[in-house]
C-alpha cells in the first residue's frame, strides 16, 4: 500500500539518498538540506513523502513572501528512479497543490521539468515576468 504523509526528522538521510539518485548528482541534496536550515517559513503539511515499505518520492515546501503577496516555492520533487513512471510524483504533486489550496493559497512556483510541470497546470514563470534568482 502506497500512502502520502508528512516528511518527518526520521527521513532526512533517505530522502537525501533518493535526491541524489534522481538528480543523478549532490547538488539536490544540499540545496534541499540548506533550505531545510533557512529562516525562510516552512509549512510541514505540504513538506511530503509518498512511502510504502519505505520512501518513494519526496517533496519539499516553502514559504517565500514577495512583495505583499505570499507565494508558494515547491522544490525539490525526487522520485527513486526504480520508482519512476509509476504515478507516485503525480500522486505527490496533487497532494500538495490540494493541501496548499486548503491553506489558503492562490499561487505556486514550482523548479522543474517544463513539460513534467505544465501537466499540473503549472505555466513558465517567465509569462508571469518572474525570474529565478539562481
Amino acid at each position: 500500500m502506497v500512502y502520502v504523509r508528512p516528511k518527518s526528522k526520521h527521513d532526512y538521510d533517505q530522502v537525501g539518498e533518493i535526491i541524489a539518485a534522481a538528480f543523478k548528482q549532490q547538488n539536490e541534496t544540499i540545496l534541499v538540506n540548506k533550505l531545510r536550515n533557512t529562516k525562510s517559513a516552512k509549512i510541514p503539511e505540504l513538506s511530503l513523502v509518498v512511502t510504502g515499505d519505505k520512501v518513494y518520492v519526496v517533496m519539499s515546501c516553502s514559504l517565500e513572501a514577495i512583495g505583499d503577496h505570499s507565494s508558494l516555492v515547491l522544490a525539490s520533487l525526487a522520485v527513486n528512479p526504480i520508482h519512476q513512471a509509476s504515478s507516485v510524483g503525480k500522486l505527490l504533486i496533487e497532494e500538495d497543490i490540494r493541501k496548499s489550496t486548503e491553506l489558503g493559497f492562490r499561487s505556486a512556483n514550482v523548479l522543474g521539468h517544463k513539460d513534467y510541470c505544465s501537466k499540473f497546470g503549472f505555466e513558465p514563470a517567465s509569462r508571469y515576468s518572474i525570474t529565478c534568482p539562481f
